[in-house]
């Protein structure tokens, strides 16, 4: 069994509606991971993102949970060394927070909830410096797909596809 904390630093596209952007991001968690095999891991995280975006007249920031189950195979490469493929599936909820500067000098602000999955692909590497202790590393690819859906009930819901792409670092305890 395993415990560890992770982070995630991400590059995304977003696509809302018919809106669009690229925007940084980061992801941060603790994960539980059971060997079911000597091979085969099954691993669950709870994580935390943020995403923030701005162009000359937008601000919008999204705050979300997020809960994973993952399936992570480790081939040997070297001494402690081992190439760790993956996919999982998660959910995730948050809220949303947009303002929009309209001139000569008016903001609109909105508010919306924000509720979804995510296929997420591993392709890191873990190095196990001692029998308990490893460090991973390693790019990781998310397709998000939900919805957003405003405060305001005159407003309409909004499907969302994001694809993040990213490097994760983790730190993580062997017990």
């Amino acid at each position: 069994m395993e415990l560890g904390l992770g982070g995630l630093f991400l590059m995304n596209y977003d696509k809302i509606g018919d809106s669009e952007s690229f925007r940084v991001s980061v992801r941060g968690g603790l994960s539980f991971a059971y060997f079911l095999r000597r091979a085969l891991s099954l691993r669950i995280e709870l994580a935390g993102g943020y995403y923030k975006a701005n162009d000359d007249t937008t601000n919008a920031d999204e705050s979300s949970f997020q809960v994973d189950a993952m399936i992570n195979y480790y081939l040997h490469i070297s001494r402690g060394m081992f190439w760790k493929p993956g996919i999982g599936l998660g959910f995730r909820f948050g809220n949303r927070f947009a303002s929009v500067d309209v001139p000569p000098a008016t903001t609109i602000s909105s508010r919306a909830s924000v509720i979804g999955g995510h296929v997420r692909f591993d392709l890191g590497l873990a190095f196990f410096s001692s029998p308990r202790f490893n460090l991973k590393a390693g790019p990781e690819f998310f397709l998000s797909f939900g919805s957003v859906n405003p405060d305001d009930p005159a407003a309409e819901s909004d499907g969302f596809v994001r694809l993040d792409a990213g490097f994760s670092l983790g730190a993580y305890f062997v017990f």
